[in-house]
């Protein structure tokens, strides 16, 4: 998590990508959105996290506050890159919770990915009508609700959320894990994909390093002459 518009400018210089966590906890004013999209590089994004209160709290209870959510973050304009809806293990995928993803996308055309934590959003019924939606199901690791880290539902978006194993926020990741990562988004990217790729093994300070190393990986498999390398 970033504290203030100094630090963010220092991340910035180094990734391109971040995903702010604070709106999870608490709503943002206009004017910080503004803000932030003013103080970083053209080619910085950001992934928005939605709030609690919608997604915890009221469960997706209804389009209205979702709408207003997602009238706040556009204020980051062409910064803006997805905004994450991560629910609760407790919330099953329904009738009632597709009919709402559907007025989602009524009211916003963004991107979207979700993070579902219950074992229902696994099926490939839910995958299709994500696919429909154009909602990316987030990779995990380590796997929520599948046993391998697999993207769901809209295949033009992957985002990768990596929490550390096998002690989440703590662990860091082997150069190996890593590595073969690397080769994985490089094909990805090489297929129009979208990738997004977020660490938060960020307890012993793990993840800007495992982030760093991650860019070099992706360097080395795309700048390599032979595309059959990519294996």
């Amino acid at each position: 998590m970033l504290h203030g518009d100094s630090q963010l400018e220092r991340y910035a210089s180094v990734f391109n990508a971040v995903e702010v966590n604070s709106t999870f906890y608490r709503p943002h004013l206009r004017k910080t959105f503004e803000r932030w999209a003013a103080s970083v590089p053209e080619d910085l994004r950001f992934a928005v996290k939605m709030y609690t209160g919608i997604t915890h709290l009221r469960k997706l209870a209804d389009i209205g506050p979702e709408q207003e959510f997602l009238e706040m973050v556009q204020a980051l304009g062409d910064r803006l890159g997805p905004v994450l809806i991560q629910l609760p293990p407790s919330h099953p995928f329904t009738d009632v919770t597709g009919d709402l993803l559907t007025a989602l996308r009524e009211v916003y055309d963004g991107t979207v990915v979700l993070e579902p934590r219950h074992l229902s959003w696994a099926t490939g019924d839910v995958s299709e009508r994500l696919e429909e939606l154009r909602i990316a199901r987030v990779a995990a690791d380590p796997p929520l609700i599948t046993d391998r880290m697999e993207p769901g539902g809209y295949g033009s978006c992957v985002y990768f959320r990596l929490h550390g194993s096998p002690r989440v926020y703590w662990s860091a990741y082997e150069e190996e894990f890593l590595q073969k990562l690397a080769v994985r988004i490089a094909a990805m990217l090489a297929e129009g994909i979208h990738v997004w790729v977020i660490f938060d093994n960020t307890a012993y300070g793990s993840a800007s390093t495992n982030a760093i190393q991650l860019q070099q990986f992706i360097a080395a498999v795309v700048t390599r002459p032979a595309p059959g390398l990519l294996t």
